[in-house]
């Protein structure tokens, strides 16, 4: 599997990446000595600092991407582990107390097959929290909506002075090589807007 993520480019925006994450967790009902799964841990870092703030006894971070794996903690604090894996197919019957997912659901498909999964994997009264970005009118979008909606309508010719002509105050238009570019390294899109979602296992 090609792996595209750069733990470098991934932390250039991790201030705006974390507090979704933080907001996440502070929704997660105080256990004594939790066990823990970070699904889509990226770097580990926050699952570091989520380990701590719950007090898990033990918390295991997950990761499809081999360098974000590489870049965790060498020396974890104890109790915390990371490993390589698919966090679609992840599945481990009762077996923990909170399975956390902040901004990772959304890169895999078949949403209510690995919730299933997920929730399945909870001891009862375990809780699994998950954040999905919603940032369906973020400016990041809407301009890929307005250039897409351009780019079939009309010939590419006579589309790029209008189009950079409004984009000017947000993004970057060259007219001379007939290209609009907008850049983002973020794995996140979205950082203020999110739905935050938790469901207890009875």
């Amino acid at each position: 599997m090609n792996d595209r993520w750069d733990p470098v480019q991934y932390n250039r925006f991790a201030a705006e990446r974390e507090q979704p994450f933080w907001d996440l967790a502070a929704l997660v009902e105080p256990v004594e000595r939790p066990v823990v799964v970070d699904l889509g841990c990226g770097d580990g870092r926050l699952t570091a600092g989520l380990h701590e703030m719950l007090g898990a006894r033990h918390t295991l971070g997950i990761d499809s991407s081999a360098a974000m794996i590489a870049a965790a903690p060498a020396q974890p604090a104890e109790g915390l582990e990371f490993a390589l894996g698919d966090l679609a197919a992840w599945e481990e019957p009762a077996s923990v107390d909170v399975a956390f997912a902040n901004a990772s659901l959304q890169w895999v498909p078949d949403h209510r097959a690995v919730l299933a999964r997920w929730s399945e994997s909870l001891r009862p009264g375990g809780q699994l929290a998950v954040q999905v970005p919603a940032n369906a009118d973020h400016p990041a979008h809407t301009v890929a909506a307005e250039l897409a909606a351009e780019l079939l309508a009309e010939p590419p010719q006579t589309r790029w002075p209008r189009t950079c002509s409004r984009l000017r105050t947000t993004r970057s238009c060259s007219t001379s090589s007939g290209s609009a570019t907008s850049t983002s390294g973020s794995r996140s899109t979205s950082t203020t807007s999110a739905r935050h979602e938790r469901w207890s296992s009875g």
